[in-house]
C-alpha cells in the first residue's frame, strides 16, 4: 500500500516554479521566433514549423512520460531535463535552417518532461485546485512581465540571443 506523505511548502513552491517556466514557451513564441526572421535565421514559413515541431516534442514527451516515467528519482529528471533546455535555449539563436526546429523540439520534450512533473504534483496535491488557480496567476503574470519586457528592451538591444539566453536563465533555476 502506498501512502502519500504531504508536500513540504518548498517543495510545492519549487515544482510550481517548474510548471510555470516549463509552460511559459508557447504564449513567448510570438515574441521570440518573429525575433529570429528579423535576424535572418528563420522564414516567415519556418517560423510555424519551429512552432509546430516544439508543441509536438511537448505533446510526445508528456504522453511517453505518462506511459513509461515512474514518480521516482524527480530531481534527478528535472535537473537533467533542465540543463538540456537551458543548453537548447542558448543555442537556439545561433542556428539556422533544419537545426533550428530540431532544437524547439528537443526543448519541447525537456518542457513536456518537466510538466509531467507538474501534473503528477496536482494529482497528488491536497487541495490541486488551489494550486492550478496559483499556477494560472503566476504564469499570467510572467508572462505579461517577460513578454514586455522582451518587446520593450530585451530584443531591441541584445536580439534572439539576449531573449533565449533569458530563457536559459529561467530554466536553471
Amino acid at each position: 500500500m502506498l501512502v502519500q506523505v504531504p508536500f513540504t511548502r518548498a517543495t510545492s513552491l519549487a515544482i510550481l516554479a517548474i510548471g510555470v517556466i516549463s509552460g511559459l514557451i508557447p504564449a513567448l513564441q510570438g515574441t521570440l521566433l518573429p525575433q529570429l526572421v528579423k535576424e535572418g535565421r528563420l522564414t516567415l514559413a519556418e517560423l510555424g514549423q519551429v512552432a509546430m515541431a516544439e508543441a509536438v516534442g511537448t505533446l510526445l514527451a508528456v504522453s511517453v512520460a505518462n506511459a513509461v516515467f515512474k514518480p521516482e528519482r524527480l530531481r534527478f529528471h528535472v535537473v537533467g531535463t533542465a540543463l538540456i533546455g537551458l543548453a537548447l535555449d542558448l543555442a537556439t539563436p545561433h542556428l539556422t535552417g533544419l537545426a533550428i526546429p530540431a532544437a524547439r523540439f528537443g526543448h519541447g520534450v525537456c518542457a513536456g518532461i518537466l510538466l509531467w512533473i507538474w501534473v503528477g504534483f496536482l494529482l497528488r496535491a491536497d487541495n490541486p485546485g488551489r494550486w492550478v488557480a496559483i499556477y494560472v496567476t503566476t504564469q499570467a503574470a510572467t508572462l505579461l512581465v517577460l513578454s514586455s519586457w522582451f518587446s520593450a528592451s530585451v530584443l531591441p538591444t541584445g536580439g534572439a540571443a539576449a531573449g533565449f539566453a533569458i530563457l536559459a536563465g529561467l530554466y536553471g533555476l
